[in-house]
């Protein structure tokens, strides 16, 4: 009896796995949108991977990318648990979870040619489906470029109030640039079985998406996307014709001519003024990623938490022009933000580990479709990665799903073709153990030494890193609610103390202590950081809170800086947008009263601090009667 139960299951669980993007499609409309059905949802995809393991014995067939998908998903459990907003985490991960499980679903699912067909022609279907979905719910208003009212204002915004990924937003509908970006990442697929598919169904299917995503394209008018999408297309082209390589150094002589003709200075002035469209584009980004690469530098082994950024940043790391930004403006340094130099490695290795697998694929079929397809599953990848170089969908954003279905389509058709061409021959001989190691234990090694140089030359950096994330819990929510707990202060201070003692001269770490000692009610301790804060801010404070302005002096022959002007001039702009902390009036004062030698206006500037109600109180007090 026990051997015919056995059987039963076995094939109950063979039916189930060999349709397992069913339930897979079942489930993943709860983990876009979590709700209290996800954890159902997540019990529903856990079942056939379980139903994979009791057909199979395995959990899933070999990738090629499965080591860095499981860093990922690690990296993101740590960046969820050290969040400084749980709330603002969770989308981000239940994202990445489904990206995953799509990942696998599509690996695992599809045994067949007819299948893989199949999903090419859903990626279509989905290109159609979210190119019409864009045009009825994208805020039109936002687009920067050039403004067609006669066009835009007739644009029904028929779809808004999804929700999102916790990150607030100043609007329900669509951005215009993530919806380029997703377009830019959908377009090469149907581009490419468009010119080299077979059959009136694809050619058809295929046209309809390159018309309707081209068109969205346009609408939208994001330059990032147009660079991922003129990257992908490159490849495509070069693809057909090696001949098109040559576009690469004629584009670069054709834009060198054009900066000579106008002039170099002219050009960079240009492209570093906040009076045109391109250039607030570039100062901002270099405001943001000035921001985001100090928090790299600063918490490098766990980054500052998933989906995050906004909070720290403000909070933490204010830029100089920057208010409320969602993300780093770049893939890379986001995820190093993120997920934090493990996570950026996992990433990295993800997508070399799919360029290997989709060559392999490629080398592995004569079906010059299925080559087709596959050099437009690259071209998909690279338009992400391309429009990533200057904006960013980060991991676990909604579009991005869509990416790991290509990831996934890889070793898909791969697999397929191996089993074709071991029906019609010997079978291969099996990757050594010894092999298949070493193609883990080199990346994962290499990562293991890159954290260790950075522990080894920044000593200080992994208790900094560690005592950043209980501060930055306990310091988002004493400014929310104006109240700490003494336990969860002596938490932080412990590791902040131990880097400090490593490393006196990071201004963030004592700025963090700054702030903590004066919510702890140590005013003297705090006024004592703040003081050696402010010495420890350099000679030219521009260069590092904005780095364009130096440039720009130099070219319209300016001084590079101004020192203590400049300083008074960020801490003014950090009042202005964040009037409630009291760290920043004592910054101010500092500097009027120790550097500029006007202690009157030192006195107005604490003065407003308490006007404003900024916390905590007892800190500008205390120091209100230091300088009486």
């Amino acid at each position: 009896m026990i051997p015919e139960v056995r059987s039963f299951v076995k094939r109950l669980a063979g039916r189930i796995a060999k349709v397992e993007l069913i339930p897979l499609a079942l489930a993943a409309p709860f983990l876009v949108f979590p709700s209290r059905w996800t954890l159902l949802a997540l019990g529903l995809i856990a079942l056939t991977w379980l139903c994979r393991v009791i057909a199979f014995g395995r959990f899933s067939v070999p990738t090629g990318m499965d080591a860095p998908l499981v860093l990922i998903v690690v990296t993101a459990l740590v960046g969820y648990w050290i969040s400084a907003d749980p709330a603002m985490s969770h989308a981000k991960l239940w994202g990445i979870v489904l990206q995953v499980a799509l990942f696998y679903g599509v690996a695992n699912g599809l045994r067949s040619l007819e299948a893989i067909r199949w999903m090419a022609g859903l990626l279509l279907a989905a290109t159609v489906g979210v190119a019409v979905l864009s045009l009825v719910g994208t805020d039109w208003a936002s687009v920067r470029l050039i403004d067609l009212p006669w066009l835009y204002d007739r644009l029904p915004n028929l779809v808004r109030g999804l929700p999102g990924s916790g990150v607030p937003v100043a609007t329900d509908l669509f951005n215009p640039r993530h919806i380029g970006g997703t377009m830019a990442m959908l377009l090469p697929v149907p581009l490419a079985l468009l010119f080299f598919g077979r059959g009136w169904r694809v050619t058809l299917l295929a046209a309809a998406a390159v018309l309707m995503g081209s068109v969205t394209l346009l609408l939208a008018q994001p330059p990032q996307a147009i660079l991922g999408l003129a990257l992908a297309l490159l490849l495509l082209l070069t693809w057909h014709s090696r001949w098109f390589l040559l576009a690469i150094p004629l584009g670069l002589v054709g834009v060198a001519g054009g900066v000579l003709a106008y002039g170099p200075s002219r050009a960079a002035l240009a492209l570093l003024s906040m009076d045109n469209p391109l250039g607030i584009a570039v100062v901002l980004r270099l405001d943001i990623w000035s921001r985001a690469w100090a928090m790299v530098r600063d918490m490098p082994f766990t980054g500052v938490g998933l989906n995050t950024f906004p909070v720290i940043q403000t909070h933490f790391y204010p830029g100089f022009l920057l208010g409320p930004e969602s993300h780093a403006h770049n893939l890379f340094l986001h995820t190093a933000v993120d997920l934090g130099l493990p996570g950026l490695c996992a990433l990295l290795w993800l997508l070399i580990a799919f360029a290997i697998t989709a060559r392999r694929a490629y080398l592995a079929t004569v079906d010059r479709e299925l080559r087709a397809l596959v050099v437009g599953l690259a071209g998909g990848v690279l338009a992400y990665v391309g429009y990533g170089l200057v904006d960013t969908m980060t991991l676990g954003a909604k579009p991005v799903a869509a990416l790991f279905v290509m990831l996934g389509l890889a070793p898909a058709i791969l697999a397929v073709e191996r089993a074709r061409v071991d029906e019609q021959a010997p079978a291969r001989p099996r990757e050594s153990r010894y092999k298949a190691f070493g193609r883990v234990a080199v990346p994962l090694g290499s990562l293991g030494i890159l954290l260790l140089a950075v522990a080894l030359a920044e000593p200080a950096t992994p208790w900094l890193n560690l005592g950043a994330i209980r501060a930055h819990k306990l310091l988002v929510n004493a400014r929310a609610t104006g109240a700490v707990v003494n336990k969860d202060l002596e938490a932080a201070l412990g590791p902040l103390r131990q880097a400090a003692a490593r490393d006196a001269g990071n201004v963030y770490l004592t700025d963090l202590l700054g702030s903590l000692y004066a919510w702890q009610g140590n005013y003297e301790a705090s006024l004592d950081a703040v003081e050696r804060r402010v010495e420890l801010e350099p000679e030219n404070p521009m260069s590092r809170y904005a780095p364009w302005m130096p440039w720009v002096r130099r070219l319209q022959g300016e001084e590079p800086s101004r020192g203590w002007n400049d300083l008074l001039w960020v801490y003014r702009h950090w009042q202005t947008r964040y009037p409630d902390r009291a760290e920043g009036y004592v910054r101010s004062t500092m500097v009027w009263e120790r550097h500029k030698t006007e202690p009157e206006r030192a006195r107005q500037v604490l003065e407003a601090g308490l006007e404003n109600g900024a916390k905590p109180q007892g800190l500008l007090t205390y120091y209100r009667s230091q300088l009486e």
